[in-house]
């Protein structure tokens, strides 16, 4: 039986991270992180779900929760961390182009970074607690 971890993000943040995919495909392949040939179907498969669970235009603060797989989550954990980094990177000319855009950026992705590490830390603790080890986490 394959482990669960339901996360709640807003429509705005969902639709977020699916625009950092987005960003992940268009950038240069010496920019973007590589992900293996085992690793895209499930990114991609935790994407659809995220667009299937949320509306066209979830943009507002609705909540939407989605169930993802423990190797989902990891797997957007990093594509979340990548993006982190670049935002990072390119802060000094985006600050001159989009201020306030910057800021937006920076909270919706520390907002993205808490949500998957407590879910997934909630989750390694109750499997823990349940001492069954079999179960990933």
């Amino acid at each position: 039986m394959t482990t669960m971890i339901s996360i709640s993000n807003t429509g705005a943040e969902w639709m977020a991270l699916v625009k950092m995919a987005q960003f992940l495909v268009e950038c240069p392949i010496d920019v973007a992180i590589q992900y293996t040939d085992d690793e895209r179907p499930i990114l991609l498969e935790a994407l659809e779900r995220i667009c299937d669970h949320t509306p066209d235009d979830a943009q507002g603060s609705s909540i939407y929760s989605v169930l993802f797989s423990v190797a989902e989550c990891g797997l957007l954990q990093k594509l979340i961390a990548w993006f982190d980094d670049e935002l990072l990177r390119m802060a000094p000319y985006l600050e001159r182009l989009n201020p306030a855009g910057l800021v937006e950026k920076y909270e919706q992705v520390s907002k993205l970074k808490r949500t998957f590490y407590y879910a997934t830390q909630e989750k390694a603790e109750k499997i823990g607690r349940s001492g069954d080890d079999s179960k990933e986490c």
